[in-house]
């Protein structure tokens, strides 16, 4: 089932204007300020809004109805109070069952902060929300449809185009439209005059200081041959002089006479 709210409008200017401190303003600017942001209000919750202006000491006599942004303004007819209008239109909504007020009391909605009106809507069976919340209640409503409208742009895609040079931008557009001449400047190149650059002076090289030549490699190479040449002499004798001294067969003569020695002294 639908929803419905209805604002008692001036009681919501004024006490916005007491909030901000202010003692001077404009009624009609204020007046127009409150049916957009009602509007906005309505439109992202998808309740039936009727914003009631009083209107029983203007010249005009008859109730006049508007319908603007989705939403229902009502001036009130001369010597017709707001509260008597919207006493009045809860009445006709819930009627005059105890069943229906119960069961419509959920779905009618009066902002206003003046107390009798309040205690006249509650006993024909709607519900009640004072200046105060219904202004923070827009506020919330408004932050939580900014937040979905980000959601749902899409964000600007970076293009390289943005970033590169004119001129290179242009040559490589008309390397893609297939007439691209190589040879051609580009009207950015030749806008630009360049100076011709001077060729840095050369710098004095430090000076060396004189190094020792290497060892001739020849000399070298003789040296190594005499040291192994050497090596493997005494190589040879030294096995030469084992193989004497360590034969099986070979017996010093020393051994010789102690083993005879030995035999005369047993015999």
């Amino acid at each position: 089932m639908k929803e419905y709210l209805i604002i008692d409008g001036y009681n919501v200017i004024y006490y916005s204007a007491q909030v901000r401190g202010l003692s001077d303003f404009d009624l009609e600017d204020e007046r127009e300020s409150l049916i957009h942001a009602a509007a906005d209000y309505s439109g992202y919750t998808g309740c039936d809004l009727t914003v009631v202006f009083d209107a029983y000491n203007r010249e005009e006599g008859d109730e006049r109805v508007e319908k603007r942004a989705g939403i229902n303004i009502v001036f009130t007819p001369r010597d017709t109070t707001a509260d008597a209008y919207i006493e009045r239109f809860v009445y006709d909504m819930t009627g005059s069952m105890q069943r229906s007020r119960r069961t419509e009391r959920d779905l009618i909605t009066v902002v206003t902060s003046d107390n009798t009106l309040q205690q006249v809507i509650l006993a024909c069976g709607a519900t009640r929300m004072s200046s105060r919340e219904f202004l923070s209640e827009m506020k919330r409503v408004k932050a939580e449809s900014a937040k979905a409208k980000a959601r749902t742009i899409k964000p600007d895609h970076h293009r390289i185009a943005d970033t590169m040079m004119p001129d290179l931008h242009e040559t490589l557009d008309a390397m893609r439209k297939a007439d691209y001449d190589p040879n051609a400047v580009s009207p950015a190149v030749k806008k630009k005059k360049t100076k011709p650059q001077k060729a840095p002076k050369a710098l004095p090289l430090p000076e060396r200081h004189p190094q020792p030549a290497p060892p001739a490699k020849a000399q070298n190479k003789k040296d190594d041959a005499g040291k192994a040449k050497k090596k493997t002499a005494a190589k040879k004798k030294r096995k030469t002089r084992q193989s004497k001294n360590k034969g099986p067969d070979k017996v010093s003569e020393k051994k010789l006479k102690l083993i005879k020695r030995h035999k005369m002294t047993y015999e």
